[in-house]
């Protein structure tokens, strides 16, 4: 299995950073292969969920799901991959506050 880009690495852990810091945190961030590719080429992502929310972090971008509401996030709509993140962390934690599951 390929391992983990620099982006997946540092979304990773700003998100357990400023979940921790918020007083809450994430089920288990489980590592996948999937099985269709882009380009044909293996692509490796994380998964997770914070009470309501299921969330995919990919090589270059992050998804999250809520209800039947989906927000992904994806490179080609950032300047940078620090504003993808910081969007990215934004409607996570919006999201957690909404499903009143959480303390954040």
């Amino acid at each position: 299995m390929k391992d983990l880009t620099s982006f997946q690495l540092k979304c990773k852990d700003t998100l357990i950073s400023k979940l921790n810091s918020l007083g809450s945190s994430i089920g288990d961030l489980s590592m996948f292969k999937s099985d269709k590719t882009r380009f044909a080429e293996e692509e490796v992502f994380l998964e997770t969920s914070v009470d309501a929310l299921r969330i995919w972090i990919y090589e270059d971008g992050a998804h999250i799901r809520y209800k039947d509401a989906d927000f992904p996030f994806e490179a080609q709509d950032y300047k940078t991959e620090e504003s993808l993140i910081c969007a990215f962390l934004e409607k996570v934690v919006v999201l957690a506050r909404l499903s009143g599951g959480t303390q954040i």
